[in-house]
């Protein structure tokens, strides 16, 4: 709650190997902000045995390029039924 104005949202990195998943391929990258409806689904773990991160963007960051509407539902969409 402390960083609550200083967080701003945050950037989804997978870890991009032979085992990375479609899930995280496509997630990779995106940027949402902390306050979207999304951002539980969107945070780590995607999956069971997920290896993925993110990482906080804060005021210092801006401007920021978020992630699109639609890409977001796209990987939203992804993540396995029941595992969220």
């Amino acid at each position: 709650d402390a960083a609550d104005d200083f967080v701003l949202g945050y950037e989804h990195s997978s870890i991009l190997d032979e085992r990375t998943t479609d899930t995280c391929e496509l997630a990779d990258g995106i940027k949402f902000k902390a306050t979207d409806s999304r951002a539980v689904k969107l945070q780590p773990p995607l999956h069971f045995n997920c290896r993925s991160v993110d990482i906080f963007l804060t005021t210092n960051d801006e401007p920021i390029e978020w992630t699109d509407e639609e890409t977001l539902d796209e990987v939203v969409r992804s993540i396995p039924k029941g595992f969220k």
